[in-house]
């Protein structure tokens, strides 16, 4: 793109639209010549030995030109190999303080303060430079009159730099204008005139003729970057509008002293009207079964992945389309790798460059090596231009495995193997078997997704398990299936269910003995996700609310109604995000029978790891005369963290932990809460925190140990 400045009512002026833009965040130290350079210096130092006037010999007076505020009597002293050390001072008048803000975050004279220079000749150059580069921050803020004034002093011990910035008065934006300029006829697609009234919005069919629309009002101060941005977003608004090759022009900035104004024209190079078609997967490198790269397409279906499209054939170009897409690839993790673009018609071979190497060290010629030539936008014979996917394939199967320990249930061991790719389609099958002292299960899950439709998945469950704790002992197994639907749009992160579940097994509970039970349930469920990770969130919130109905037999038939509220929040309060504020609630019910009546391993119960550290498993609420837990028709805990991180591996995290489990389906909402508080110790990896937290109880130490310890992979909560 090509910039352009004028000036009216005065002198040319630097403007801060030339390329590049003056936004700069360090200056580079100065480097020693090399090469070329390296000789030049070499030449001169032999020609000041040969000419008069160098290095203190015979010549004209006024041969050697002194810097600015250096008597003839010191230049002597210029020489000298000893460093100058100085202070430096930076203000402005009239103050600003951002202005001397963003000057001493720039200034060679700060950031090379503690590397003085070898002569007074040396710490001039850097005074100059910084006045260069003062005088640029003035300009990109808007100050095109403003001024720098400086001042050494060297008789100070330290040596005193001052700069001085004297803006005057601030230019603001004047007139905008924008152009539109639209590809030739024979460099549009093919049949573009032709088409009808597409879907969404075509940008060109009220296209805004000023700024004004994009940020950049008139009178508003004339920043570069404000009336940058403001350019960035005609571009970016075009993108989403049915232009997805708009680029910026030409511009011209005009600014006029009389008035202090800013005028912009900037033309947009519009590139054809564009219309969203299926999607083309594009050959590319594909991972081998021994890792190695082969060519080819990739192993998921092209049906599936052109299903996953959150655009409707036909509708104009929209980029934000595209990102939604690539989250959505992402998520699946099948690949390694994406890249998305409008459709090129493949160029004939004739037309490729060959693959060469270098020989010898010697240069490729420019037209063999140079980038490989595009061919022209593809536009199908109904007016619709493919979507070019380009992917990776990511290893499809995973085996994991992780320990577990706490001292109230002892050591456990958690192995897990999934396949993302069943079938071509993106299927996945995990198989998951955690086993400790007290617990075996084997957990197999399905899931389909683009079941039907885009954002609807077939989900099934099955599982078996064998447990006891000091609540019951149970053996059972159970099967579940259904549908899970994720929202469009503005509820993208919110996702709903509904399943069959049947369930059946032995219970050996402390209120009735040993006893079969059989479950056949519907659990509805829905859930809001906005964290930014599944192990270790930092930001944003998580909700999921369930409810199920049951119906079976125990002590006879049941009928009753489970709910259950989870939500967690994650709040990094400092920009530097080492801290993280979480907590968490839990809330539940259970309606329609008594406590006895509904299976033990259905009721409520906390204390644990899993929600009150401090005390034992399960051990929060009603007791029978043995001590041991009974479970209840209703709970509540919470919990509250700051996670702390010391370095980028290590991590300590202090919490508090509140919860009960009450008799009644009615929650008391807070009250006779029973405490736990601990430390806890994180140290992070690549697949997520290993967690250790030591808790001691607030209450009932007596029936308590002093404290527990919890030791597993990921966070808390």
């Amino acid at each position: 793109m090509d910039y352009h400045l004028d000036v009216t009512g005065g002198p040319l002026h630097y403007a801060p639209m030339l390329a590049p833009v003056l936004f700069f965040r360090r200056v580079p130290k100065p480097s020693r010549p090399r090469g070329k350079a390296l000789y030049a210096h070499l030449l001169l130092a032999l020609l000041c030995l040969l000419l008069p006037g160098c290095l203190g010999g015979p010549g004209v007076k006024g041969d050697v030109p002194h810097p600015e505020g250096v008597k003839p009597a010191d230049a002597v002293s210029t020489a000298s190999t000893s460093a100058v050390r100085y202070d430096v001072r930076i203000d402005s008048n009239p103050p600003n303080t951002g202005l001397t803000a963003e000057m001493r975050e720039n200034s060679q004279l700060v950031w090379l303060r503690d590397q003085p220079p070898d002569s007074r000749v040396g710490l001039e150059r850097r005074v100059l430079e910084d006045v260069e580069t003062a005088r640029k921050i003035l300009h990109s803020q808007g100050y095109y009159d403003g001024r720098v004034r400086r001042r050494i002093d060297w008789d100070a011990r330290p040596v005193a730099v001052t700069l001085t910035l004297v803006p005057g008065e601030r230019y603001v934006v004047g007139r905008t204008s924008l152009r539109y300029e639209r590809p030739e006829p024979s460099a549009m697609p093919e049949a573009e005139a032709s088409l009808g009234p597409g879907m969404g919005t075509d940008f060109m069919e009220n296209a805004p003729e000023t700024l004004a629309s994009f940020g950049l009002s008139d009178g508003a101060p004339a920043e570069a970057q404000a009336v940058l941005q403001s350019v960035a977003s005609v571009v970016k608004t075009m993108h989403r509008q049915g232009y997805p090759l708009a680029e910026e022009g030409k511009a011209r900035y005009v600014i006029d002293r009389s008035t202090h104004t800013l005028e912009a024209e900037v033309t947009i190079k519009t590139g054809p009207l564009l219309r969203m078609g299926s999607v083309r997967v594009q050959e590319k490198g594909v991972l081998a079964e021994d890792g190695k790269e082969k060519p080819g397409v990739p192993s998921v279906n092209e049906d599936y992945l052109d299903m996953l499209s959150p655009w409707i054939n036909g509708q104009y170009w929209d980029d934000e389309l595209l990102k939604q897409y690539r989250t959505t690839l992402q998520e699946t993790g099948l690949f390694s790798a994406i890249d998305i673009k409008p459709a090129r018609v493949p160029l004939p071979d004739s037309a490729k460059p060959l693959e060469v190497e270098e020989k010898e060290s010697r240069p490729i010629n420019a037209a063999v090596s140079g980038p490989a030539p595009q061919g022209p936008i593809w536009v199908t014979k109904d007016g619709m231009t493919p979507v070019s996917l380009t992917v990776r394939d990511a290893p499809p199967r995973t085996v994991s495995g992780g320990l577990l320990y706490s001292t109230d249930t002892g050591f456990g061991v958690r192995g897990a193997w999934e396949n993302r790719n069943l079938w071509g389609g993106g299927e996945q099958l995990r198989v998951t078997a955690p086993i400790s002292e007290d617990s075996q299960s084997l957990n197999v899950s399905f899931r389909k997704p683009a079941f039907g439709i885009r954002d609807q998945a077939l989900v099934g469950e099955a599982w078996a398990i064998n447990e006891t704790t000091d609540a019951y002992d149970q053996t059972a197994v159970s099967f579940s299936g259904g549908l899970e639907r994720r929202f469009r749009k503005n509820w993208r992160n919110w996702w709903a269910s509904a399943r069959v579940s049947v369930e059946a097994g032995r219970l050996d509970d402390n209120l009735n003995g040993s006893r079969t039970y059989s479950l056949v349930g519907i659990p509805l469920a829905v859930r809001r996700d906005t964290t930014n990770d599944l192990l270790n969130p930092t930001m944003g919130t998580r909700v999921n609310l369930e409810v199920t109905p049951y119906t079976g037999t125990y002590m006879g038939p049941l009928t009753t109604v489970r709910s259950r509220l989870d939500a967690s929040g994650y709040y990094s309060p400092f920009d530097w995000s080492r801290l993280v504020l979480a907590g968490r609630l839990g809330l539940g019910t259970l309606s329609g029978e008594s406590v006895e009546d509904i299976p033990a391993s259905l009721r409520f119960y906390t204390g644990g790891g899993g929600s009150v550290r401090g005390y034992k498993y399960q051990s929060l609420g009603p007791h029978d005369k043995n001590g041991d837990p009974l479970g209840g028709l209703s709970f509540t805990d919470v919990s509250f963290e700051a996670r702390f991180k010391i370095t980028e591996s290590f991590g300590i995290v202090p919490f508090v932990d509140g919860g009960m489990v009450y008799e009644s389906s009615t929650p008391d909402w807070g009250r006779d809460l029973a405490w736990g508080v601990g430390l806890g110790f994180r140290y992070y990896t690549l697949i997520g925190p290993i967690r250790l937290d030591v808790a001691t109880p607030l209450q009932d130490r007596d029936n308590n140990k002093a404290f527990q310890i919890y030791l597993s992979i990921g966070q808390a909560f």
